[in-house]
């Protein structure tokens, strides 16, 4: 993106269609590179959370020799950046920053760490009903009928995870290509970082947070974090939720923060 840009070294890990926003306002003086998912023979095993962190380490080095390096990374793009980084400086290569865009719970992998307590989730799922209702009437809610059908898609889409995740389980054990279904990128992506037992990265990095969610929900996440990140962690609120954050006007205040972190 912007291949004529002054600001080099910074890498973007797989981009998708609605962050093109962001790509606009960052402007023209930054150049970006966009790494694709890798391509993989769909009759294989699918790749470990490791074997996809070298890829793009091995991508990065294709592309900057020596400099310093930053990496971008939104939902799961966030954790396949962190283990970018982790495989960069296992190489040698100094990771000059690392922003991490609103990435996914890291309770969901096999690490052994900080669990919620129960009270905590009992009283975070009342706050999630309670958040959803005062939405759902709202004069300001531009389609109740729209809200509703993002919710119901965003359970779907949590029960899939956990289908997709045995699905990859699966086909590791017994060698085989993932279903159809699961095959894509992202589903890839997502089922290794659930079958991964990721470890630390020393180095620090920005963890970027959207505010329209239920009070309190990153706060777990947020700590599980601080214990796969050993060096400084600093988390940032932007306006908006996961989706909205790269649309207008959210996106300008995201870029104002990405644009900061770049500098």
């Amino acid at each position: 993106m912007h291949p004529r840009g002054q600001n080099k070294g910074i890498f973007w890990i797989t981009p998708d269609a609605p962050q093109s926003a962001a790509f606009r306002e960052l402007g023209r003086e930054l150049q970006i590179v966009c790494l694709r998912a890798p391509a993989h023979p769909r009759d294989r095993p699918p790749l470990a959370l490791q074997d996809l962190a070298a890829y793009y380490a091995e991508s990065v080095g294709e592309c900057s020799r020596n400099d310093p390096v930053t990496l971008v990374g939104y939902c799961i793009a966030a954790v396949l950046a962190r283990e970018t980084a982790i495989a960069l400086s296992a190489r040698g290569r100094r990771v000059r920053s690392l922003i991490m865009v609103d990435p996914p719970d890291p309770a969901k992998s096999r690490a052994l760490l900080t669990r919620d307590p129960f009270g905590y989730r009992l009283f975070q799922q009342a706050r999630r009903w309670s958040f959803h209702l005062s939405r759902m009437v709202s004069p300001e809610l531009p389609s109740r009928t729209s809200y509703l059908q993002g919710s119901i898609a965003g359970v779907l889409a949590r029960r899939d995870y956990g289908k997709s995740k045995s699905a990859y389980a699966a086909a590791r054990t017994r060698e085989a290509a993932l279903p159809d279904r699961f095959s894509d990128g992202y589903h890839v992506a997502v089922a290794a970082f659930m079958n991964s037992t990721p470890g630390p990265y020393s180095g620090s990095a920005c963890v970027i947070r959207p505010t329209d969610v239920p009070r309190r929900s990153f706060e777990y996440s947020n700590l599980r974090w601080l214990q796969l990140i050993t060096g400084s962690i600093e988390f940032v609120d932007v306006p908006g939720n996961s989706d909205t954050m790269w649309q207008e006007p959210a996106v300008k205040v995201l870029c104002d923060v990405l644009r900061a972190r770049l500098a």
